[in-house]
């Protein structure tokens, strides 16, 4: 079945927005039920709404589309591509249904604990059933992303974690709640662990091996769309006799999705293999000092 969708391009097409409709909707759900009525803030445009929510009481879902659609406009001009019409839907999609939402779900629990438990987790499916439809939220990453390229100083994900960890500090600060400050990290924890599950199981990256008559341009695409590097080997078929060129890379695991994607869009008969990695140091990736 999954193979007959892959095989139709429109299918396949459906099939993802499907998805990425129906992540976005775990998300909105996880935070009217659990996140926004908690004042929990875990990171993001999202939780910096719900700040906003309780200080200013502008709607979440507006605010975090504002803050997003800003974000991607700013990104068109500073890393000189656009982020996809995936991306718009995820955003747009996740304002209308946090809004439309807050008038109809009623809070689940109001034991802080127990919610950030159960919003770490939903909110964690669905970000991993997004990202694994080719989605993105098109927000903090993107920022995150900006940051990176122009100061060339940290890695991309730890200008992610900043962002995150900045975002719950000014939630603890605005509420004048350590307490929450604190709930919210655990949701962020939690579902940043569920959503890497849901994406690519317990492997912290893969190593892939993608042997291909059109190299190159699967190369240029894995360093302008994932922002890592590859190395191109020349091999010799014992079996065909012909010489083929084989890439090698390694990403991490929210971004597998999005790399089969690429080689599927470029070379649909392309020969991929995955590997598990047990650590990953160097450019990119963890120092080895263990930074």
């Amino acid at each position: 079945m999954e193979n007959k969708i892959k095989d139709n391009k429109v299918a396949r097409t459906i099939f993802e927005y499907v998805g990425i409709l129906f992540g976005t909707f775990l998300t909105a759900l996880a935070a009217n039920m659990f996140m926004i009525p908690n004042k929990l803030a875990p990171g993001g445009f999202s939780g910096l709404a719900t700040v906003l929510y309780y200080v200013t009481g502008l709607p979440v879902g507006t605010v975090t589309f504002v803050f997003s659609v800003a974000t991607q406009l700013i990104s068109l001009k500073v890393l000189g591509k656009s982020v996809g019409l995936k991306s718009f839907v995820c955003t747009l999609a996740y304002g209308v249904l946090v809004d439309v939402m807050a008038g109809v779900i009623p809070p689940f629990s109001d034991d802080v604990l127990l919610a950030s438990i159960f919003a770490g987790v939903l909110y964690g499916v669905g970000m991993g059933v997004l990202y694994r439809m080719g989605g993105s939220g098109g927000g903090t990453d993107l920022l995150a992303r900006m940051l990176h390229k122009v100061t060339k100083r940290l890695t991309l994900s730890t200008w992610i974690m900043c962002i995150d960890f900045c975002v719950v500090l000014f939630a603890g600060i605005a509420f004048k709640n350590i307490s929450i400050m604190l709930y919210s990290i655990i949701v962020l924890f939690l579902y940043t662990q569920v959503m890497d599950f849901v994406i690519a199981g317990n492997n912290y990256a893969k190593a892939a091996n993608i042997v291909s008559d059109k190299s190159p341009e699967i190369c240029e695409r894995i360093r302008t769309d994932l922002n890592k590097s590859a190395t191109i080997f020349h091999a010799y078929g014992a079996y065909s006799g012909q010489s083929k060129d084989v890439v090698y890379c390694i990403v991490y695991r929210n971004q597998i999705a999005k790399l089969k994607s690429i080689i599927y869009e470029i070379d649909p008969n392309a020969f991929v293999t995955l590997a598990d990695t047990q650590e990953v140091l160097g450019a990119g990736f963890k120092n080895f000092n263990g930074e």
